[in-house]
């Protein structure tokens, strides 16, 4: 199956530079410039696909990272304040550690 759709690709690829060999110098250009155009197409979509697989992946990883950083503000909060450890009390035996 895959080996006759490359022995068509490849024919057409003969195909298409014998009718190249036929052309003029003019038409020539033209039809050198069709399929560079296709190329060029080609390998922007290539270009495209490659850095939206490298956002979504980056993406992913910072998304994890946020989280993380989420769930450990929320272990250290006290209703909508953040209060660090050393505010708590518990740390030195020293209760004149208030806040207000």
């Amino acid at each position: 199956m895959i080996e006759s759709l490359f022995a068509a690709l490849g024919l057409m690829v003969c195909v298409l530079l014998l009718l190249r060999m036929g052309l003029g110098p003019a038409r020539r250009q033209r039809f050198d410039a069709f399929w560079q155009r296709r190329l060029d197409g080609l390998r922007r979509s290539g270009l495209w696909l490659q850095r939206q697989w490298r956002l979504l992946r980056a993406s992913r990883g910072a998304r994890r990272e946020a989280e993380a950083v989420i769930d450990r503000l929320r272990r250290g909060r006290d209703g909508n304040v953040i209060r660090p450890r050393r505010f708590d009390g518990k740390g030195r035996g020293r209760d004149d550690r208030t806040l207000h």
